[in-house]
C-alpha cells in the first residue's frame, strides 16, 4: 500500500491527541481509495472537494465540508471526483 500511496500522490498526515486518532488524506482527482472495513465506527470529515462514497455497494456523492459516519464492519471506498484534490479526515478513539 505504501508504494501505491507514493506512486499516486496521496498525501497522508497522522494526528494523535488525548485518545483520538485522525488521519488526514489528500486524494488526487479521480483516485479511488479501495474497499475496506474497520472493526469500529469512524467519523470522516470531507473537508473540501467532492467525493463518491460507496458503503456496502450504495453510492452517494458528498460535497465538503460534510461529516460522514461509517459504521463498524461496513465495506466502504472513497473516490475523488473533484477537478482538484479532495481532503478527507477520518478519526476514531484509541486506548
Amino acid at each position: 500500500m505504501t508504494d501505491f500511496i507514493k506512486d499516486n500522490g496521496i498525501g497522508i498526515t497522522h494526528h494523535f491527541s488525548s485518545g483520538v486518532y485522525a488521519k488526514e488524506c489528500l486524494i488526487p482527482s479521480g483516485l479511488i481509495l479501495t474497499q475496506h472495513k474497520h472493526a469500529f465506527d469512524h467519523l470522516s470529515i470531507l473537508a473540501s472537494g467532492t467525493a463518491m462514497i460507496t458503503v456496502e455497494g450504495v453510492e452517494s456523492i458528498k460535497v465538503g465540508p460534510v461529516a460522514i459516519t461509517i459504521e463498524a464492519g461496513k465495506e466502504h471506498s472513497v473516490r475523488s471526483i473533484d477537478r482538484k484534490s479532495t481532503r478527507l479526515n477520518s478519526s476514531h478513539t484509541y486506548d
